[in-house]
């Protein structure tokens, strides 16, 4: 139908629902999907193969899910040890399709939350957004009430917009945490401050976006924390705490102090 905004493709990560109007624009999950099958895939390979060295039944958070394509692979790489996943999605829109991706693969390990994480529980204003014009809707910034980044449309928080829960990863009280992907467009830094006691408690392995966050500032937080900061890929760290046996499994140099 000419006004439908989703469409299916068939990808390495399975069957997903993706807005075909990302796949119009210059950047953005859909596309990478629709022109090369996959999303990230040298940066996927190396959290899967993290996980294999997981103790067994892992506790995965996917930060910043988008339409799951890290769920999804959370999910099939940690489903044979009986692991679970939680994804979190702010948008309703994403939480709505990435709902259907985990259900369209048959992934019952999978919990999926309509929420945003960040530093504190509360709540957050949504903008208005037009899913109908080509946009990388993964790159919306929720957190400062503006968009610094172009992304293929005017965003407007008019005051009166959808509102989403905020929550805190510390007040879902998960008693044990394996790995963390945090992909939340600058609000890293919010999310690590809300998840301080797990971090101190579950010593999880963490994947943090940095490429609009503080650097200086996320790598001294981290290292605060006994973390060692791994490069992976352009855009993102690998964190391993130095008390994780998985620390010494990592194939790569851990960025200089």
């Amino acid at each position: 139908m000419s006004n439908s905004h989703n469409i299916l493709l068939n990808t390495a990560h399975g069957l997903m629902i993706v807005n075909r109007h990302e796949i119009d624009h210059d950047f953005g999950v859909a596309k990478s999907l629709a022109e090369d099958g996959v999303y990230e895939p040298e940066e996927l390979r190396l959290l899967t193969d993290a996980i294999g060295y997981l103790k067994p039944a892992p506790v995965l958070l996917d930060v910043g899910a988008n339409i799951g394509v890290h769920t999804l692979e959370f999910a099939r790489h940690s489903a044979r040890t009986g692991g679970q996943v939680h994804a979190f999605e702010a948008q309703r829109i994403l939480h709505g399709m990435l709902c259907g991706n985990v259900a369209l693969n048959n992934h019952l390990n999978v919990r999926c939350h309509h929420a945003a994480v960040g530093a504190e529980t509360g709540e957050l204003e949504m903008p208005a957004i037009d899913y109908g014009r080509p946009t990388s809707f993964g790159s919306i910034e929720l957190g400062t009430r503006s968009q610094r980044e172009p992304i293929g449309q005017e965003l407007q928080w008019s005051g009166t917009g959808e509102k989403v829960a905020l929550i805190t990863l510390d007040s879902l009280a998960l008693p044990r945490v394996d790995l963390i992907k945090i992909d939340v467009e600058g609000m890293e830094q919010a999310v690590l401050q809300g998840a301080r006691q797990t971090l101190l408690r579950c010593h999880p392995v963490l994947s943090i976006e940095h490429i609009k966050s503080d650097v200086l500032a996320l790598r001294e937080w981290l290292r605060a924390m006994n973390y060692v900061i791994y490069p992976l890929g352009r855009m993102n760290y690998l964190c391993i705490h130095s008390a994780n046996p998985v620390v010494s499994m990592v194939g790569v140099d851990a960025l200089p102090d």
